[in-house]
């Protein structure tokens, strides 16, 4: 499904979510830039509300996303922006050449391939975090308010949990595991990456190494002390603040 907000007639925006989050994780965002573009929000596969939808991969995502693009007769974007698998999905989007787009900005975007003892511990550990949120487990819930999203998000977030199945958080990982940028170097966007430096960070960081290394001229913005994506979840000011003077 796609939400769109703001004038049709205005330059878009596209806006993608990450893993186990809603849509709605980007209602600043909309509310801000809405004034000056029409921003399109993705419902990713897998994380839908009214009801249960799977997640198959990466690419398969990209094309749904880039389909949904065309039948609004958008061929071309102003900004594509993506957090964590979000950020991933929108990487392959500039990679498959079928959409313009004049902006890339990712944030945490795991674009390195993780070891395959790694990619189980965190396919466990999301699992058990799925589990455990369908049963409404109370600790769990305060640990996923304190440190994954704040409140106001909650009552999506459980949508999105009840309808979300095991073989989606498995494939959302193994697509996220395996994922390589070294192939996709053929296509460029003015580009935006942003990252913190805590310790479920070292892909992000290393995403951002190599993007560097292909794209002398992207623009990193590194956050010291930050976790996965916290500005954009919990201090979207700051955020939007900066990536406003990025797109000026």
């Amino acid at each position: 499904m796609i939400h769109s907000f703001g004038s049709k007639n205005s330059p878009s925006m596209v806006l993608i979510h990450g893993m186990m989050t809603p849509w709605q994780v980007w209602k600043d965002q909309i509310e801000y830039f809405s004034r000056n573009y029409h921003v399109i929000v993705p419902e990713l596969s897998g994380h839908t509300e009214d009801r249960p939808t799977r997640f198959i991969s990466i690419e398969e995502e990209a094309d749904n996303i880039i389909k949904a693009l065309h039948d609004m007769d958008i061929d071309k974007v102003r900004v594509l922006c993506g957090m964590s698998l979000g950020g991933a999905i929108a990487f392959e989007i500039m990679a498959k050449g079928r959409i313009g787009i004049d902006d890339l900005i990712l944030d945490g975007a795991p674009l390195m391939p993780v070891s395959k003892p790694c990619e189980k511990i965190m396919t466990l550990n999301y699992l058990s975090i799925l589990k455990k949120t369908k049963l409404r487990d109370k600790k769990t819930l305060t640990k996923c308010e304190e440190h994954f999203l704040p409140q106001k998000y909650m009552d999506d977030f459980l949508k999105v949990a009840d309808n979300m199945d095991e073989e989606t958080v498995r494939n959302v990982m193994h697509s996220v595991c395996s994922n390589s940028i070294t192939d996709k170097m053929k296509y460029h966007s003015r580009m935006l990456y942003i990252h913190g430096t805590l310790f479920n960070e070292v892909i992000s960081m290393k995403s951002a190494a190599r993007l560097k290394e292909l794209y002398p001229d992207i623009k990193i913005l590194c956050y010291k002390g930050d976790p996965h994506v916290y500005k954009a979840i919990r201090r979207t000011d700051v955020w939007i603040r900066d990536v406003e003077k990025f797109l000026q």
